[in-house]
C-alpha cells in the first residue's frame, strides 16, 4: 500500500515538472517574439525617421543660362488720360479694341441697344475692312483681281519665303510673311468677283457702312476718339484724381485709397454720363512702387531699373526720379515712356524689379559644395571618361536652386580641368570620391 502511495506522488512530481517546463518554455517563447517584434518596430522607424544616403548618381549637364537679382514691390501706374463719356444709356460695343491705338476722330466704340448689338458688330467688321483698304497696294489689289495663277504663284512666294526663314531659324521677316498671307486670303473671300479697282471695292464697303448705320437709327451713339492715342476701357473712377497730381511729386500717401484696377465697360450697359473709355496720348508716365525690402545702392537716381508683372504679363524700363525710406519700407519713383499697350488696363499691380541680370553657365546650388565664407567660390564634381573629377569655380550670381558659375583660370594648360557648357555634373556629390572610375 505504501509502495503504491509512493509511486502515485511520484508520478504527481513528473507531471508538475514537466508543466512547469512547459510553462518555462512558452514563456521564453513569447520573449523571443517580443524581442523580435520591438527590433522590428525599431528597424522601421530608423527606416521611416533617418535619411538613408543614397547610392544612386544623379547627374545633369551644364547649361547657359540667366540669373535675375529681383526685388519685389506693389506698383501704381501714373499716366495722363482723356476720358471720353456717353451722351446716352446703352450698350458698349467696342470698335477698337483694348490697349490698341485709336486716331484723332476715330469710332472707338458704339452705344446702342441691345437689339442692334449684331448689326454695330457688322458695321465694326466693315469699318475696319475699309481702314485695311486704304492700306493695301494698287499691287496687291491687281494681284487678287487678276485670280488664277497670279493669284497661286504670289501665296507660293510668301510660303515658300516664310519656309525659308524657318529653316534660317530666323524669324526677322515671319511678321511681314505673315501679314501678306492674311492680306491675300482675306481680299479674296471679301472682294466680290464683279470689283473691277480698289476704289470701287472701297465705295462699295462705304454704301454697305451707310445701310448699316440708317438700320441702327438714330438711338446709336457714335463715340471718336478726342485726340490719338491707345484706347482702354478699364475704368476705375480715379481718373480725374490722377489727371491733378503732379506725377514727380507723388508720394504713396497720395495713392492710398487706389487699390484696384476697375472693371472693363466694353460689351457693359452704361448710362448717360458714365466714363466708356480713356485715350493715353502721352509718351512720358511714371510708376510709384513701394517696397518692404530695399537696398540704396540698387535704387540711385537716374538708374534704369526693369519691371515686370508678378506672372511675367508685362515688362517695361524706367528711370529712376526718387528713392525714399520710410519705418514701412520704401518707396521708388519710376519714370517711363514705353509699353503702355501692356499696362494701359492696369493701375496697380504686384511686380517685381530686375536689378541685376547674370548669364553664363547655370547649374543647380545642390550640385556645389565646399563654398569658402564669402560664397563666392566653390566645388563641382563632374563625371568626364567615366571618371569622378572636382574642380573649383567662381560662383557669379545665385538663389535658393541655381547658381551661375564661372571658371577660376583661363583656358590654357588648365583646359581640360575647365567647366564648360554640356559637361556632366554629379547632383549628390556625397555619393562618389574624386577619382573615382564610375562603371
Amino acid at each position: 500500500m505504501q509502495d503504491l502511495y509512493s509511486e502515485s506522488l511520484k508520478k504527481k512530481d513528473n507531471e508538475n515538472k514537466k508543466e512547469q517546463k512547459k510553462q518555462k518554455k512558452a514563456g521564453r517563447r513569447k520573449i523571443i517574439v517580443t524581442l523580435i517584434l520591438v527590433v522590428v518596430f525599431l528597424i522601421v522607424i530608423i527606416n521611416i525617421v533617418v535619411p538613408k544616403k543614397s547610392s544612386k548618381i544623379v547627374t545633369g549637364y551644364i547649361q547657359n543660362g540667366t540669373l535675375e537679382k529681383t526685388s519685389s514691390g506693389t506698383l501704381k501706374l501714373l499716366r495722363k488720360e482723356i476720358i471720353v463719356n456717353t451722351e446716352s444709356d446703352g450698350k458698349v460695343i467696342a470698335a477698337i479694341k483694348e490697349g490698341e491705338r485709336a486716331a484723332k476722330g476715330e469710332t472707338v466704340a458704339y452705344i446702342t441697344s441691345a437689339e442692334n448689338e449684331e448689326t454695330a458688330l457688322e458695321l465694326i467688321k466693315v469699318d475696319t475692312q475699309i481702314v485695311a483698304a486704304d492700306t493695301y497696294s494698287d499691287s496687291t489689289f491687281n494681284t487678287i483681281l487678276s485670280g488664277g495663277s497670279h493669284l497661286s504663284d504670289a501665296i507660293l512666294k510668301t510660303l515658300t519665303g516664310s519656309s525659308v526663314n524657318a529653316v534660317k531659324g530666323s524669324l526677322k521677316n515671319f511678321k511681314d510673311n505673315e501679314a501678306g498671307l492674311d492680306t491675300y486670303f482675306t481680299l479674296k473671300n471679301s472682294v466680290s468677283g464683279d470689283v473691277k479697282s480698289k476704289e470701287e471695292y472701297i465705295n462699295g464697303l462705304q454704301a454697305k457702312k451707310k445701310e448699316l448705320l440708317n438700320k441702327m437709327g438714330s438711338g446709336t451713339l457714335k463715340l471718336t476718339a478726342p485726340e490719338s492715342g491707345i484706347v482702354s476701357y478699364h475704368i476705375d473712377g480715379n481718373e480725374e484724381y490722377i489727371n491733378e497730381l503732379e506725377f514727380d511729386k507723388v508720394r504713396s500717401y497720395d495713392l492710398r485709397n487706389i487699390n484696384g484696377n476697375g472693371e472693363s465697360t466694353s460689351g457693359t450697359s452704361v448710362k448717360t454720363g458714365d466714363a466708356v473709355f480713356t485715350i493715353l496720348n502721352a509718351i512720358d508716365y511714371y510708376a510709384l512702387i513701394t517696397l518692404p525690402r530695399y537696398s540704396m545702392d540698387v535704387y540711385s537716381p537716374g538708374k534704369t531699373i526693369t519691371v515686370q508683372a508678378d506672372n511675367r504679363e508685362f515688362s517695361f524700363k524706367g528711370t529712376v526720379v526718387r528713392f525714399e525710406k520710410d519705418e514701412e519700407g520704401a518707396e521708388l519713383l519710376l519714370k517711363c515712356n514705353a509699353s503702355q499697350p501692356s499696362t494701359v488696363s492696369y493701375r496697380t499691380r504686384n511686380v517685381d524689379l530686375i536689378l541685376e541680370s547674370v548669364s553664363g553657365m547655370k547649374v543647380p546650388v545642390k550640385a556645389l559644395t565646399d563654398w569658402d565664407s564669402a560664397k563666392v567660390t566653390a566645388k563641382i564634381t563632374l563625371i568626364r571618361a567615366n571618371f569622378v573629377e572636382s574642380l573649383y569655380v567662381n560662383v557669379d550670381s545665385y538663389n535658393d536652386e541655381y547658381a551661375i558659375i564661372s571658371n577660376r583660370y583661363s583656358y590654357g594648360e588648365e583646359t581640360a580641368k575647365a567647366a564648360s557648357a554640356n559637361d556632366m555634373y554629379v547632383q549628390n556629390p556625397e555619393v562618389v570620391k574624386d577619382g573615382e572610375l564610375l562603371e
